[in-house]
């Protein structure tokens, strides 16, 4: 069902031409944010918004993008795509038209187990046409971790990548030859027609990303709705009996500092089941530096900044799975045994860290 205009539509004055929206999708882990980091980041000359819905309670994703100066970017807290997010998406694009400078472009990354249809479907209202034209749908293909998800992953991604005009064949790095012309012939299989770009760390001037002139509409008026529900772990929920899939995520939080060499250990250690886990580490290691930590399927990494801004120092982290059985107090009581003060280990210092910067758990 889409949602519908809001009641005092007529105050919306809209621009001189449709301005084009660009769906980043793509599963969990495949580069979005990275690529949208070097979207904004490029010298293009565009007034470009941005709107990043993340999945769980912490909206980590937009929290690593608020800091490009010049961009106007919106968090969407996570939600029902079926739900809640359609219509808040809806009023926090139709409220960038209030901007004195509104946006030239519009960029929404939308989360990792969403599908992208539902997020077009939003724009297809007879009444948005002067404001704005879905122009393109890109998907982030993690080429390191793909071929591994499990057969409700693998669908979710593949269709993911199915409505797309452009396919990112990503983190190509990572992989031998042989490995990403398997990714590639799966891709193709899917997508027959898109054009499919090859990266290392999501790098993708924008002048590939705009113009594109996509028919998405007309693509999507065969494609089945699909619907994806984030569950909290615990929570008693509304009910979704048509739901096609349940994603279940977990929040650690902790405002003392950990000792990084015992959270190496709870890392390498994490319940299989856990698709994908973000967030950031305040290490009693480097008291200074903000610590962020990304986990998808196999693959773990750590980057360092210094400072944490206007933000608390505190750890933050997220946790995804497909699993209903989270066992989210073990997990809590193996991550509160890294606080620094008893956890037993010797602090390492910033070469020692460095060295587990990347690694496969």
């Amino acid at each position: 069902m889409l949602p519908a205009l809001p009641p005092d539509f007529d105050r919306f004055t809209p621009p001189a031409q449709p301005v084009p929206i660009v769906i980043l999708t793509g599963f969990l882990g495949a580069g979005k944010t990275t690529l949208l980091n070097h979207i904004l980041k490029d010298r293009h000359g565009l007034r470009i918004a941005v709107l990043v819905n993340d999945f769980g309670e912490v909206n980590i994703d937009s929290a690593l993008v608020v800091d490009v100066e010049g961009q106007d970017v919106v968090s969407l807290e996570n939600g029902c795509v079926c739900c809640t997010i359609r219509g808040d998406l809806l009023e926090s694009v139709l409220n960038l038209f209030q901007r004195r400078e509104p946006p030239e472009a519009i960029l929404i990354e939308a989360s990792g187990i969403s599908y992208p249809s539902e997020v077009a479907r939003t724009f297809f209202l007879p009444g948005l046409r002067p404001f704005l034209t879905v122009d393109s749908v890109l998907a982030v293909v993690d080429c390191d971790q793909a071929l591994g998800y499990d057969i409700t992953a693998a669908a979710l991604a593949a269709e993911q990548a199915s409505l797309s005009d452009i396919v990112l064949l990503n983190k190509v790095d990572l992989v031998d030859a042989a490995k990403l012309d398997t990714v590639r012939a799966w891709v193709r299989g899917i997508v027959p027609t898109a054009r499919l770009i090859e990266t290392s760390h999501a790098a993708l001037p924008v002048e590939l990303l705009f113009g594109i002139g996509g028919d998405v509409e007309a693509r999507l008026s065969d494609a089945a709705p699909g619907d994806v529900h984030l569950h909290t772990v615990g929570e008693s929920g509304h009910a979704h009996p048509d739901h096609i899939t349940a994603f279940y995520s977990w929040t650690y939080r902790d405002d003392e500092p950990l000792a990084f060499a015992a959270v190496r250990e709870v890392i390498d250690t994490l319940p299989a089941h856990i698709l994908r886990a973000k967030g950031f580490l305040r290490i009693a290691d480097l008291p200074d530096d903000r610590a962020l930590f990304q986990q998808a399927g196999t693959r773990a990494s750590l980057q360092l900044a210094v400072g944490w801004g206007a933000q608390p120092p505190r750890t933050e982290l997220v946790f995804i799975s497909l699993s209903p059985d989270f066992d989210t107090a073990d997990l809590r009581l193996r991550f509160e045994s890294c606080r620094a003060a008893t956890a037993g280990v010797s602090l390492l210092s910033r070469p020692e860290i460095e060295d587990w910067m990347q690694f496969q758990r």
